[in-house]
Formats: structure tokens, sequence, C-alpha cells
């Protein structure tokens, strides 16, 4: 989106499970902030007010953003736990020379961050298999049940396997889905006005999936699209919400969520054959995806914890030589391009929409 947050994309993988902690509530006592470096509290990453006072300089900005890259690493590398959403005040000159460091340190392909210049936040994400799959898993319904109703049309490769679901003919009309976080579930109102009515990107339709990260096992799905029945309405978002797994895990039966044809892409580019066609997305699979992802993080948390005993029974000595790519091979497997609040996109070769370059074919 323009004017939206400066995000990059070295997957973790489809993003889960966030301890309620402030960004920096464990750095080691080595790790010394810059006077001006304030933590934000991740539940007010997009409505916080400006943190910059008027006593901050520029050296200051080189002081934040070297703290950040040092924190940064620190996540990725393990030694500091924290949650998947770890946000830091950073103004916008800063944000040029954060965003040059990271992109000279070493994991600059396994990143995943933004930057909201309306609220002067940066956000590392360390989102899990639960988040990342559901996501995927949502989009590749969408993709499987496009591929069919088009089956033998010309127009069936047009639509883009994405976050923002999208057809070739027009890469600012369609569709955004949104994984929330449990800090970032009270924020799905808000995001979901900001794609429909301020974003450059032209949304129809934003889909939310709550997970209840930590504390339950709920799911709650959720739609908002303009109401467009009448003049008078059309500044009013009309929601939509359907529970999908209670607070004990059980699923919850329902109908399929449909999906217009006319929320990826714009009538004139859908062949008259489609017009009218709905995609069915089904709850059952939409929860078979979010428990695939819940599985396959409790298997890395029992894998970490395996690998720091080794570790102690070693007595401290490297025990990564034998499966220092593990981690890697599947950090990037999401392959979407999410669009958030206020941010603008920069995930691995994929700039944002005004920057006129074609959206990548994932």
């Amino acid at each position: 989106m323009q004017n939206l947050p400066h995000r990059r994309y070295g997957d973790a993988g489809l993003q889960a499970a966030l301890p309620q902690a402030a960004s920096h509530s464990q750095v080691p006592s080595s790790q010394i902030a810059p006077v001006s470096f304030k933590p934000i509290d991740s539940t007010e990453t997009v409505s916080s007010e400006t943190w910059i006072n008027s006593t901050h300089t520029s050296s200051d900005d080189a002081l934040t953003a070297s703290f950040i890259v040092r924190d940064v690493q620190a996540r990725l590398s393990g030694r500091v736990p924290g949650p998947e959403w770890s946000a830091h005040g950073m103004t916008s000159s800063g944000w040029d020379i954060l965003r040059r460091l990271l992109k000279d340190s070493v994991n600059h392909d396994k990143l995943r961050y933004d930057y909201f210049p309306g609220t002067q936040t940066f956000v590392h994400r360390m989102p899990s298999h639960t988040h990342d799959l559901a996501c995927n898993g949502f989009a590749q319904i969408v993709l499987r049940e496009l591929t069919w109703i088009c089956h033998g049309a010309p127009e069936k490769q047009q639509f883009l396997r994405n976050a923002f679901l999208c057809c070739r003919g027009n890469g600012f009309y369609g569709l955004v889905i949104e994984v929330a976080y449990a800090q970032k579930s009270k924020q799905l109102e808000k995001l979901a006005q900001f794609y429909l009515f301020d974003a450059h990107l032209n949304t129809q339709k934003v889909v939310g999936i709550a997970i209840d990260y930590d504390r339950s096992k709920r799911v709650t799905l959720h739609t908002w699209q303009r109401d467009n029945s009448n003049a008078a309405t059309s500044g009013r978002i009309q929601h939509y919400s359907q529970e999908v797994r209670t607070e004990t895990g059980a699923r919850v039966s329902g109908p399929p969520l449909q999906i217009s044809v006319f929320d990826i892409a714009p009538p004139s580019l859908v062949p008259s054959s489609l017009h009218g066609v709905t995609i069915p997305i089904s709850l059952e699979g939409l929860c078979d995806d979010i428990e695939l992802g819940e599985d396959a993080t409790t298997q890395r948390e029992r894998y970490a914890l395996e690998k720091a005993r080794r570790f102690q029974t070693l007595g401290g000595l490297d025990c990564n030589d034998c499966d220092s790519s593990e981690e890697g091979e599947n950090e990037t497997n999401a392959g979407t391009r999410r669009v958030d609040e206020d941010y603008v996109l920069s995930r691995a070769g994929l700039e944002s929409p005004e920057s006129g370059l074609p959206n990548s074919n994932l």
C-alpha cells in the first residue's frame, strides 16, 4: 500500500504465539539502548502518538538504528526471547539509516519487518508456522477454487497467489488477508478501515483471521467491505464475524465464507461467464491449515528445547554445525505479499505499487 509501512520479507514461515511482554523486556544488559530509544508496547503500534521529542538529534538516529540491528540479530539467533511483534520508535530519518544497516546484515534474507511512518514505528516480526500456514492456506484455497472455476478460460493464469490477492491486469485491485497476532487482533478493524478507505490499493474486501495465541484455542473469521448499498452509506463498513473454533479447540460448523470473483478482479477483467461466481472457503479446511501450523510450531519449540539441552550437556560447546541450515529451510515457504496499516512494502525485491515495478509471480 502507498503511504503504508515499509515491509521486508525474509519469511519465518505462516506467524504464531505472541507473549504479551513489551519489545525489550529481556534485552541483555550488555546491549545498552541509546538515551532517545523508547521501546513501544506492541499493542500500541498502530494507534500510539509519535514518540520523538524536541531534543532528538541525528546522532540519536544512528545509535538507535545500531541498537535495533543488534536486537534483531539477537532475536534471530534465539539469544533474546520475546514477542513475535517487536516494536520500536524510529524517526523517518532514522529509518533510512536502519534500512541500510538491515540490508547489509548477514541475516537480511531471513528478515520480515515493517515501518509505520504515521506513528514512526519500526516492527520486527518473527511469525510462526501457525500464522503463516493460516494465511497461506487461505490463499491456496482461493487459488485452487479459481483454477477450478476458470478451467479452460485464458484468464485463469491472471490471478496471483499473495496475501493481497489480485490479478495481473490490475495489481492495485484486490482482497487483503490479515492473520492477527494476539496484540494485533484489537487493531484488525482499524487495519480494515485503512485498507478500504485510506490506502492507495483499491481493496474490495478485508479478511481477518484472529487466532487467540497463547491464551485459548479460539479462532474467529472476520470480513470487512464497503457498504455500497446507497450514497449515504458509502463511507461505512459492513462487518461480518464467525467463530471457527471455540476456546477449548472444538470446531464450529458453519457455511463456507463466500469470496466473489469481483473481490479479486474488476468486472472488466473477468469473463462474462464468471460474473456472479463466488469462491467457497471451507471452515474445515481453514482449521486444518491452522492446526497444521500449530503442530509445526510445537515441534519447533520441542526441537529448540532439545537443542538447548544438548548445548548444556556439551558444556557450552557450539552444537550448531550439524543443523545450522535446518532452521532456515522452512523459513521461506509462505510466499505471500502482506499489506499492513500505513506501511510501504519492501519484501525481497518487491517494491510498493507506486514504484511502477511489476508484482512478482510467487
